[in-house]
């Protein structure tokens, strides 16, 4: 029975980095579809500069897609050290040319790897495409060091995100509830659209 649910489970992460990487061929229309005219970028920046970033810490960004992020980091300190983690192969290879120093890339899924420590870790609207979003918060928070810091750029279910997202993963979860009741040292801020910002403390 087991043997059976890991093939399933497999089988589902598969098409999420699939649908992903197709769209890693299409940077300009992924972007435009993401960005809510304006709004998505206005709070990426808001909840990077959530995570208070000092020199030299390193950073964690989940589903890091084509690596937009990576700049943003960096201007908040000096000598950071980025990983940037995303299922698709597709978008590893967009960020991969980005000129950015001191970044590790990672193909795979975040719920099911061994994490290196960190001080900060990031998710902009990732987690909502997660399959096992909840092994993997954990996985996550365990990375931090103490002292470290969480903040995670979704939205709650809506037909809005199912269009954007990998549907049959995004509907499954509500995640201000999931991190709600996993976090005591937790900050959430509501936006419309349905879209949140939670700050979590190591």
């Amino acid at each position: 029975m087991n043997k059976v649910n890991k093939n399933k489970k497999s089988i589902k992460v598969k098409e999420i980095a699939e649908f992903y990487s197709y769209w890693s061929n299409y940077p300009r229309y992924y972007n435009f579809l993401s960005c809510f005219f304006g709004y998505h970028e206005y709070l990426k920046r808001k909840a990077i500069k959530m995570l208070d970033i000092k020199d030299n810490n390193i950073i964690l960004d989940i589903g890091c897609g084509p690596g937009s992020s990576f700049k943003l980091f960096k201007k908040y300190g000096e000598g950071v050290q980025i990983i940037g983690v995303d299922c698709s192969s597709g978008m590893i290879e967009k960020s991969s040319k980005r000129k950015v120093d001191k970044v590790k890339l990672i193909c795979g899924d975040i719920a099911n790897m061994k994490l290196l420590r960190v001080n900060k870790a990031v998710s902009i609207k990732s987690f909502s495409a997660i399959l096992e979003h909840e092994k993997a918060l954990d996985n996550v928070y365990n990375s931090l060091l103490k002292g470290g810091k969480l903040v995670i750029f979704d939205m709650v279910p809506n037909k809005f995100m199912k269009f954007l997202r990998y549907g049959k993963s995004y509907q499954e979860k509500d995640l201000v509830k999931v991190i709600k009741r996993k976090f005591k040292k937790v900050k959430i801020l509501k936006y419309p659209l349905g879209v949140f910002i939670a700050v979590i403390d190591r």
